[in-house]
């Protein structure tokens, strides 16, 4: 069953955050989790090691709000997976800024689609400078 879980966790690329749940869940709780399950999810490549290095800073921190959208960035596999997500986040369809924004007219939603890299790049300052102030009252 754990092999199975393990698959998984991988094919979906999750292996560096789903480590440090069950990392946790062991060291706090005793879960039993074998020992071979949690370390082949244990982040090997250097890139997993610094993707590692974020998740646990985003964990020990107090919560931030929206820090969502980086967590789905760092679950992305590859730098094309990474890469498709930020445009598709950045330059999202027509249907997706009407809902999002309530917008019906299409100059309205042509505004829209021209201002948000900038509204996103205004949330990401906001959520960057919450997120450093609260690492550095940990």
């Amino acid at each position: 069953a754990w092999d199975q879980i393990v698959k998984k966790v991988k094919e979906y690329n999750l292996n560096v955050p789903i480590w440090h749940i069950f990392a946790e869940a062991k060291r706090a709780r005793d879960a039993p989790i074998p020992d071979d399950a949690l370390n082949s999810l244990r982040p090997s490549s250097l890139y997993q090691r610094a993707e590692s290095a974020i998740y646990k800073s985003i964990l020990s921190a107090p919560p931030v709000a929206n820090i969502g959208h980086i967590l789905k960035l760092l679950s992305r596999q590859g730098v094309r997976g990474k890469i498709t997500f930020l445009v598709d986040l950045i330059f999202p369809s027509r249907a997706f800024i009407a809902r999002r924004y309530n917008v019906s007219r299409p100059l309205f939603i042509l505004g829209y689609q021209f201002a948000r890299p900038f509204l996103l790049a205004a949330e990401l300052a906001k959520l960057m400078f919450r997120w450093s102030a609260n690492v550095g009252t940990v």
